[in-house]
């Protein structure tokens, strides 16, 4: 059985609180304060190669943890997302698919629970419709079904239809002193098209666009009136 000897172990100089070991006069690996408490290395000892070997890995492993959560601890991410950022931080794809599966059985990692949480939060800030929030959920690498599942729960065609009603309105104010009214109601479709809603959706606006520019302007009214009274 080859035996290595431990010749260095000196504190990171960005890292202070990790240690790099030298083997036979050469850098072999990095590893934290407590692991290397925990395996007993010191200078001058004499390790059979599988032993280092395992201690490496060992490392490999606790430090891909240890990014991982610093990860998570900006923002919540897809299991896809996770993946691709360890894959660029440099892991190799074994210490990366067992991290992964160390945050999925500990619930740090569930793409259901993200894509909840994100589409929610996608069509309450941006108030997108199901075709483009089906689109940022595949950009996030999320699986078909995931993706139609949670599309589905949070906007069915009825919670669909009366968000591209409010949107609509309000896009509508936002062009109420441009004097072509054709140019708006195209401005207003445009507009609702590039945020993802269906064209069945669209053509009902479109045929109910009186009723909505009624309301429009019956609602800007309620506002002028309502400042004028404060005031």
């Amino acid at each position: 059985m080859a035996l290595c000897r431990i010749t260095k172990i000196e504190p990171q100089r960005r890292r202070k609180s990790r240690f790099s070991v030298f083997v036979n006069g050469e850098y072999s690996f990095s590893l934290d304060a407590e692991l290397l408490a925990s395996v007993g290395l010191a200078e001058g000892q004499e390790i059979d190669e599988a032993r280092l070997e395992q201690i490496r890995r060992e490392s490999e492993l606790r430090y891909a943890r240890e990014r991982a959560y610093r990860l998570l601890a900006v923002r919540d991410r897809s299991e896809a997302e996770m993946r691709q950022r360890l894959t660029r931080i440099g892991f190799d794809p074994a210490t990366v698919e067992m991290t992964i599966g160390f945050l999925k059985e500990r619930k740090y990692l569930d793409d259901r629970s993200f894509a909840l949480r994100y589409a929610q939060s996608e069509v309450a800030v941006h108030s997108v419709g199901r075709c483009e929030l089906e689109r940022r959920l595949r950009q996030k690498g999320l699986e078909e079904g995931v993706v139609r599942e949670v599309v589905g729960h949070l906007l069915p065609p009825g919670e669909e239809a009366a968000l591209a009603w409010q949107e609509a309105l309000r896009r509508y104010r936002r062009y109420r002193n441009e004097p072509d009214r054709e140019k708006v109601k195209a401005r207003v479709v445009s507009f609702l098209a590039r945020r993802g809603f269906e064209w069945p959706i669209l053509q009902d606006i479109l045929e109910r666009w009186q009723e909505l520019e009624q309301q429009a302007q019956r609602e800007l009214g309620e506002d002028g009136e309502s400042e004028h009274d404060i005031g």
